[in-house]
């Protein structure tokens, strides 16, 4: 009888595997025997599907490579997303943004909002 109440609170596309913790309280709720922790525990621990989740065998991430810098503006462009972040009053989640690589180049310094000027180490 416990067999058949583990299947049906762990297996169902509905529940979800969701783990030991969420499994237990599930059963908890409307179940309790004495070893129910235990096997809870051991049920969650040879359950196929969620071993295989825990540790995929497929392939795995490359590692990221540097990439080399231009030499001139605009040679080496990159882009990112960012978010999702917390809505602004029009209803925007995200950024995107945009960065170039370069070895040397001209570098400014905003003195104020309304002017510029050359870095001296340039």
């Amino acid at each position: 009888m416990r067999n058949r109440i583990l299947r049906a609170f762990h297996d169902p596309p509905w529940a979800g595997h969701t783990g030991v913790k969420r499994t237990l309280a599930s059963i908890r709720s409307k179940f309790w025997w004495s070893t129910i922790r235990k096997d809870v525990e051991e049920f969650c621990e040879n359950c196929v599907s969620c071993q295989d989740k825990k540790n995929p065998q497929g392939p795995q991430r490359t590692p990221l490579q540097p990439l080399p810098e231009g030499t001139t503006p605009l040679q080496r462009v990159s882009m990112d997303i960012v978010g999702p972040l917390p809505s602004t009053y029009k209803g925007n989640r995200y950024v995107l943004t945009f960065n170039q690589a370069i070895i040397r180049g001209d570098f400014f310094d905003c003195a104020s909002e309304r002017t510029c000027c050359r870095n001296p180490r340039s």
